[in-house]
Order: structure tokens, then C-alpha cells, then sequence
């Protein structure tokens, strides 16, 4: 019982042993030993306790301590309730069965599809909320992959009826068909609902190809459209911020509004340069905070503020998808230089550094996830934020272009190519090169080796069809 629930939690969180480990600080082979079986544990080993509080530790880091705490039956979410309550129900004598739990699709791929089939039927949040009689604010955690109903819910069933009864209504199945990659023609319509659940839930998709298409998605048609897409600025929370003097922030709301802050002052100085990096858990930009966010990002590049940014790509597939769209409408504007480091190593430790070049900066720390409770600090000292500046300049000399704008130079030799939408998708081994297909053309790519994997696995999927 204590190997098969270790391995189920495991695969349910969409992680590794080794992952898991890391988080634990200590080595895999302590897990594998207990998995084999071959030691006569007890729930209050040494072992066990690590195993579990590395669990909780890559719950809370990636937005997926709820649904942890839904699986082990444990209404509070903190360190102390949880781990403790990890280690009793790895003894527990239960078994699982289809509809107990969500099968083993994980929370960001659960969330990426239901996402994908409000848009195909173009329904927002709060309207489904009204078909499904439920609030606002579950369909959000739905789409955030932060709250997985349960396979034979209620919620679940009534979700993918109307999604089913609106793609009838807009003729929309051939989309529906792309989507479960079946044949829906002459099915019925409870037969198509149940394509959808079983869609939902499955984990046949490949979680390296699936961002791949929605990151595609994303962008195919917007290439010449996104200084259109730019939500306006609210002219009150800029003026605000502009006054704000606040030295300390917490949590992840505080350090949202410490972000916006330094935006916004970076974009009233106008021709400067900010200095971004993070590598804490991405949840902080999503939801209705990304739109402003974007807004003021567009505040600073229309004043001439120039911007370079340090992704962390030790990161899932998934995120990786969701930052590359998330930054995309700025990279086009041609101001953004973009790096990543070429060691993969993940510390224990979260870092954020923003520095508006000259005037301020938001730096903060904490052990991975502890970010609910963390300390950001908005610094205007001189000689401060010429320290922090050093720091960024150090770890740059460590990065490579992410982002490739010169992409003619790319190798050009066994390319493997599929056109989608409007996007023409070159890749090979060691680089991708993305262009549009209509004038006047707009090229960029990558040579990240996960970017490149990703990409080449979608488009042999879409050759051999």
C-alpha cells in the first residue's frame, strides 16, 4: 500500500521521485528503497516524513497544495496540518476508483483543456458560471488547474454538456474533432459529452506536446493585431501607484502591486531600462493581474523604456508554454531582449529582482513555497538598487539569448516543416524558427533544447496526419 500510494502521488502531481527529493533535500534513493518495499516502514519514520514534506513543499511551489489536500482529506493547507496528514494516509488501507479522485491528468493540463474548450465556444467565466449555477470564482480555479472536480461530479457532467450543446449550436464539431483527435461525426450527443469528460481527464495527450498548440494557438493571427489587443490603462491605480511609498510588500498580491509600481514609475521616466528576473512559481502573473501587468508593460515600451529579462526555464513544459505567450505581444515590439540560464539547476530558494535602471528596485527571497508569505521590498536607495543592478549584470554574463530575432542565421540544413494557421514552423534538432506565412513577414525562434524537443514533437504529430 505505501509504495502504490507514494507512485500514485507521484504521477497524480505530474512530478518525479527525483523532483520530490529535491524538495526533501535529500536523495532519491531514500524514496526508491521505501517504493520497493524490501524495508519494514512505520508512518512515523524519518524517511516517511521527508517523503511527505517534500510532497507538500512541490504542492505549495506549484499551485497544487489544494488539490493535495482534496486527494488526503485535509481541510487546512498549512505545513504543519498537511505533512503530518500526507504521512497517515500513506498507511491507510484504501484503494482508488475511477471517479474517487481525477484519474491522473495533472492540475496544469486539466486547467490548459478547459480553458481550450471555453474559448472554442467562446464563453467567459462568469457567464458559465451562470449556465452552471455555481461562482465566478470556481470556473477561474477550474481554468487555473488550482480546483479538478471529481470525475463523476455533478459540475463536471453539466460543464461538459453545455460546452457539447454549444458546439452543436455554432457548428463548430470539425474544431471539437482537432481537439479529442477523434471522429465525432456520427456520434451521439451523450456519446460527444463523454468524449469531452473522458478529454478532460486523459493523459494520452503528451504533456510536451499539448502547450506546444495552445502557445500556436495563442499567437496564430494576432502577430500584426497585438498593439490592438493592449488593455488601456486605468488612469486612477497608475496615479496611485505613482504616490505610493510603501516600503514593505507580502505575499503574492503585494508583490503584484510592488510590480506595477515599479512599472509604472519606470514608464512616467520614460527611456530607461528595466532589469527583470524571477524564478519563483508563475501564479503571481495569472488571472485578471496579467492584463495589467501587460498594460503597464505597454505603458513602458510605448515611453521607450527598454527591457531585458532572465527566464528560469527550470520549469514544466507547461509553464514554459504559458510564459512564452504570456511575453509574446512584447517581444514583437522589438524593445525586449530576452535570456535564460544554460544550467537547469532549481534551488531551494526563490528569487525576484526588478530593477527600473537608476531609480528603484523590488528584490525579495524565500524557501520555495513559502511565496504566500513572503517579503518584497520596494528600495529607492541609490546605492542599493546599484548593488541589485550588479547582481543582474553577474547572472547575465551566465545566460543565452532566448529569443532569437535574427533567425535567417539559424542552421538550415534537415529542416522538418508544417504550416499552422498563419505560421510557418521550422525546426530542427537544435533550433526553431517560427515565421508568418503572409507579408509582411515577421520571424523569430529559439535553440532552447525543451523549446526545440516540444516543437519537433508537434510538428511530426502534424506531418503524419
Amino acid at each position: 500500500m505505501l509504495s502504490e500510494k507514494m507512485s500514485f502521488l507521484i504521477k497524480f502531481l505530474g512530478t518525479s521521485n527525483k523532483e520530490i527529493a529535491s524538495y526533501a533535500n535529500c536523495s532519491p534513493s531514500n524514496f526508491s528503497r521505501l517504493k520497493s518495499g524490501k524495508r519494514d516502514i512505520k508512518n512515523d519514520s524519518v524517511t516517511v516524513y521527508r517523503f511527505s514534506r517534500g510532497v507538500y513543499l512541490y504542492s505549495a511551489h506549484n499551485s497544487k497544495l489544494e488539490h493535495l489536500c482534496d486527494v488526503i482529506h485535509c481541510t487546512n493547507t498549512t505545513e504543519k496540518e498537511v505533512v503530518p496528514k500526507i504521512c497517515e494516509w500513506l498507511f491507510q488501507e484504501t484503494t482508488f476508483t475511477e471517479g474517487e479522485l481525477s484519474k491522473d491528468v495533472s492540475p496544469i493540463i486539466f486547467g490548459q483543456r478547459v480553458k481550450q474548450l471555453m474559448f472554442l465556444v467562446k464563453i467567459s467565466s462568469s457567464k458559465l458560471s451562470k449556465k452552471l449555477n455555481v461562482d465566478p470564482s470556481y470556473i477561474s480555479r477550474m481554468r487555473n488547474g488550482e480546483r479538478i472536480p471529481k470525475y463523476n461530479s455533478k459540475i463536471i457532467s453539466k460543464f461538459c454538456k453545455y460546452i457539447v450543446s454549444m458546439v452543436s449550436e455554432q457548428g463548430k464539431l470539425q474544431e471539437l474533432n482537432k481537439i479529442t483527435e477523434m471522429e465525432l461525426d456520427a456520434y451521439s450527443e451523450c456519446e460527444v459529452t463523454e468524449v469531452v469528460k473522458n478529454y478532460l481527464y486523459s493523459v494520452r495527450f503528451p504533456d510536451v506536446m499539448f502547450p506546444v498548440k495552445e502557445y500556436l494557438d495563442g499567437i496564430n493571427g494576432q502577430i500584426f493585431k497585438y498593439t490592438d489587443k493592449m488593455p488601456q490603462k486605468d488612469l486612477y491605480m497608475y496615479n496611485e501607484l505613482l504616490n505610493d511609498t510603501a516600503i514593505k510588500y507580502t505575499g503574492k498580491e503585494g508583490l503584484q502591486r510592488a510590480t506595477l509600481r515599479l512599472l509604472a514609475n519606470a514608464a512616467e521616466e520614460g527611456e530607461k531600462e528595466l532589469l527583470l528576473y524571477s524564478d519563483q512559481n508563475m501564479n503571481w502573473l495569472c488571472g485578471d493581474y496579467k492584463d495589467r501587468w501587460l498594460c503597464f508593460m505597454w505603458e513602458c515600451i510605448k515611453k521607450g523604456v527598454k527591457i531585458t529579462i532572465i527566464h528560469n526555464l527550470a520549469r514544466s513544459a507547461n509553464e514554459l508554454s504559458y510564459a512564452l505567450r504570456l511575453w509574446f505581444p512584447v517581444y514583437l515590439t522589438g524593445m525586449v531582449r530576452s535570456y535564460y540560464f544554460e544550467a537547469s539547476h532549481r534551488s531551494h530558494f526563490s528569487n525576484t529582482m526588478f530593477i527600473n535602471s537608476g531609480s528603484s528596485c523590488v528584490e525579495g527571497r524565500c524557501v520555495r513555497g513559502m511565496e504566500e508569505n513572503a517579503d518584497y521590498f520596494y528600495n529607492t536607495d541609490i546605492d542599493r538598487v546599484s548593488k541589485i543592478r550588479d547582481e543582474f549584470l553577474v547572472l547575465l554574463k551566465e545566460c543565452k539569448p532566448l529569443v532569437i530575432t535574427d533567425a535567417d542565421k539559424l542552421e538550415k540544413e534537415n529542416l522538418e516543416r508544417c504550416i499552422y494557421g498563419d505560421l510557418n514552423i521550422m525546426v530542427t534538432d537544435k533550433s526553431v524558427k517560427i515565421e508568418s506565412v503572409e507579408n509582411p513577414k515577421v520571424k523569430f525562434a529559439f535553440d532552447h533544447p525543451v523549446i526545440c524537443k516540444a516543437f519537433t514533437e508537434f510538428v511530426k504529430n502534424m506531418n503524419k496526419k
